[in-house]
């Protein structure tokens, strides 16, 4: 007398062989067509061949589904943080950091400006948006920033962003000045940087007043002031912005320069040449 085996074990048994059997076996096909059907191979030839198969399977069916995902919450707008503008001509845009504030302004949505202050790691809380981040962006990417972080939420987003409080900053002052040092200031302009190394010495050469800047991609800027035509002409000396980190070196006259040094200012530049 005939036993029929029940349909469902018996399903499950030929689920079973085919997946043991056909996808290896198809894999093996895929992985080495250079072996004919029946070709004879030798153990040493027959453990390689497994070896690799096993690789190819853990690769391709082991593999995390998303090896480079990661969060992007504080710039949901994939903004490019590395396209910064070229160094050579943009040494005066200023780099928002921690401690800056600035005042955003949504044409249309009066509820939505806001004034705000960058944390330690330069982020800000914008309305709808939450946390981004702003850190060593110029102003115009930081509104660029929130204008494409808003568009998700209402329709053509207008934004201006105004720095309305810059962060201190630490800076070395080298060379020719009465008291050089490291100095923090409130307020980050060469002018009172040398106001508060008190002053240039009577050797000082203010026709090549040197900043340099680190970037933080290791980049060195350096841009050379010249302060003796204003002095001379009696007029303002340049209102150059200083970043944190900046070195301010006031080259002596050498004897490349020495010939100058009778048309130099009748003083040094001081706390009180600087204010006029």
């Amino acid at each position: 007398m005939r036993h029929s085996l029940p349909a469902l074990p018996v399903l499950a048994l030929m689920g079973l062989y085919a997946a043991c059997f056909t996808l290896p076996g198809a894999m093996a096909w895929t992985f080495s067509a250079d072996i004919a059907i029946g070709q004879p191979i030798s153990a040493e030839e027959q453990d390689s061949t497994d070896l690799q198969l096993l690789n190819t399977v853990q690769q391709q069916w082991l593999q995390p589904e998303f090896p480079h995902a990661n969060s992007s919450h504080l710039n949901p707008s994939n903004l490019n943080l590395n396209s910064l503008p070229s160094p050579e001509e943009n040494f005066d845009l200023y780099r928002l950091g921690p401690g800056d504030s600035v005042y955003v302004n949504v044409l249309r949505f009066p509820d939505l400006s806001f004034q705000g202050t960058l944390d330690q790691q330069g982020n800000m809380i914008v309305p709808l948006t939450g946390a981004l981040s702003f850190q060593g962006l110029t102003v115009e990417q930081a509104r660029e920033q929130i204008r494409i972080a808003l568009d998700l939420y209402i329709v053509n987003p207008q934004v201006d962003v105004i720095l309305i409080a810059q962060r201190s900053v630490q800076v070395t002052i080298a060379g020719e000045v009465v008291k050089p040092g490291f100095y923090p200031l409130q307020a980050p302009q060469l002018a009172t940087a040398l106001v508060t190394a008190g002053g240039t010495t009577g050797l000082a050469d203010l026709r090549s007043v040197r900043i340099r800047r680190t970037l933080a991609d290791g980049f060195v800027l350096e841009q050379d002031i010249d302060l003796f035509s204003p002095l001379r002409d009696s007029q303002s000396i340049p209102n150059v912005r200083l970043a944190d980190g900046d070195t301010v070196i006031i080259p002596p006259l050498t004897a490349a320069t020495n010939g100058r040094i009778r048309s130099q200012p009748d003083c040094p530049l001081n706390p009180c040449s600087a204010a006029n």
